[in-house]
């Protein structure tokens, strides 16, 4: 934890730095495209100057150094910590609070490797006026401080697989808590699908997990589940979904 603070740290300071330097050569050029009557227009052009492709090079380059750094660290504790590279199965299945009795099926999968993670996720309703079924896809940024805490933040697509094919804009957010070294877990998560094109929520979700561990090896970890959410989705009221299944990790 402390290794990733100091991190944090040295790319603030390196950034202000570097955007301090930026600041005093724009100054200094501005003053000398005075004095040669130099248009103010062609000081405005961002896109050609030197010194500004020079700062966006040294941030790409930090960010993709202590990117690196923090990737490495985590891949090298791999072995010890399940949270950081494993295939991650969950298949869910039950009943949404709602008059029409809908049940829902909910199969996952999650790739974990290191700092980075996909998730896809297909969420089938049925009730005895037909169907409907979500496809999400959200890929990952993992903060992961050690073996028992897991925070993840990521963006992606939801689709609506119907005759409408929309697809929406989806943020996410999910902790993996784990206590008793990882023998319960803890799961809460919330993710918004958005529709820009109103302005206004598509689907928006938060769910809590509780896991038991039931099997456990080197390299396998099965967890019985119970899980329930609270859903809105755009157009219809809201509804309390409740369901379990197994949540299955191989590292």
């Amino acid at each position: 934890m402390n290794k990733l603070f100091s991190v944090i740290v040295i790319v603030v300071l390196s950034s202000s730095f570097v955007f301090s330097q930026k600041t005093n050569d724009d100054g200094g050029n501005k003053n000398s495209n005075n004095e040669g009557n130099v248009p103010k227009e062609n000081t405005d052009k961002n896109n050609n100057d030197p010194g500004n492709n020079t700062c966006m090079n040294t941030a790409m380059q930090l960010t993709g150094i202590f990117f690196g750094k923090y990737q490495t660290n985590l891949l090298s504790s791999g072995k010890s910590n399940p949270t950081v590279s494993s295939f991650e199965l969950l298949v869910h299945a039950g009943a949404v609070n709602d008059i029409n009795n809908t049940m829902l099926f909910v199969p996952r999968l999650k790739i974990h490797y290191g700092a980075i993670s996909g998730d896809f996720r297909y969420s089938y309703f049925t009730n005895k006026y037909g169907s409907t079924d979500f496809l999400d896809f959200i890929a990952d940024f993992n903060i992961i401080p050690g073996k028992l805490f897991k925070m993840s933040i990521g963006q992606g697509l939801m689709y609506i697989m119907d005759e409408s094919g929309k697809t929406y804009h989806e943020s996410y957010i999910g902790i993996d808590w784990g206590f008793s070294d990882r023998k319960i877990l803890i799961s809460p998560e919330f993710r918004l699908a958005y529709d820009w094109n109103i302005e206004k929520p598509a689907n928006s979700e938060l769910t809590i997990r509780g896991g038991y561990r039931i099997l456990g090896t080197s390299s396998f970890d099965c967890y019985a589940n119970i899980a329930g959410a609270y859903q809105y989705i755009s157009g219809s009221d809201s509804r309390t979904l409740l369901y379990g299944g197994l949540n299955v990790f191989i590292h």
